[in-house]
């Protein structure tokens, strides 16, 4: 991973379409390849948000779990979350996978090779990439996310989440 807020702040025009090319990645079998640009900003007119950016770069084999538990501050009632992920090797046709966010969201085949909330275009074959944005509600005292897989391999490369305070 790299942070380029110094490059992006420096342009003219920071609002725009970016791309990249000639991703080096190992040829064959596990040779994967990819990459995703998360943006960071503040509104002061909105709520105060935990906020984190993880570079995991975590294997999802068959038959393991990934999960983060980020403990919370009291709070009474429900509060917003935001999880955004970027993945490689999530196969659209293999729907043994899975992310779960708190008590209150779970989704079947979540690496299945799309773009989802986390751009204008929602792509149905990334082949093989995920950036995607999932919104809901929590209402525990740590955010817990979890990421497994019982037929397919996924690299979890990227996890970010905000949640209101």
């Amino acid at each position: 991973s790299i942070d380029v807020t110094s490059i992006v702040g420096s342009l003219a025009n920071p609002s725009g379409t970016y791309q990249v090319a000639d991703v080096q990645a190992a040829e064959g079998f596990a040779g994967l390849g990819g990459w995703s640009l998360i943006v960071v900003t503040h509104d002061p007119s909105q709520p105060v948000r935990l906020l984190a950016v993880v570079a995991t770069n975590t294997l999802i084999a068959s038959g393991q779990t990934f999960s983060l538990v980020a403990p919370l501050p009291p709070h009474a009632g429900l509060r917003s979350a935001r999880v955004a992920i970027a993945s490689i090797e999530g196969d659209r046709g293999l729907t043994t996978d899975s992310l779960t966010i708190g008590t209150n969201f779970a989704l079947g085949n979540a690496f299945d090779s799309s773009v989802i909330g986390a751009s204008d275009r929602a792509d149905v074959n990334n082949f093989g990439i995920d950036a995607d944005l999932f919104d809901t509600t929590i209402n525990t005292s740590d955010l817990v996310v979890s990421a497994s897989s019982t037929g397919d391999q996924v690299r979890l490369a990227m996890l970010a989440f905000s949640v209101d305070l």
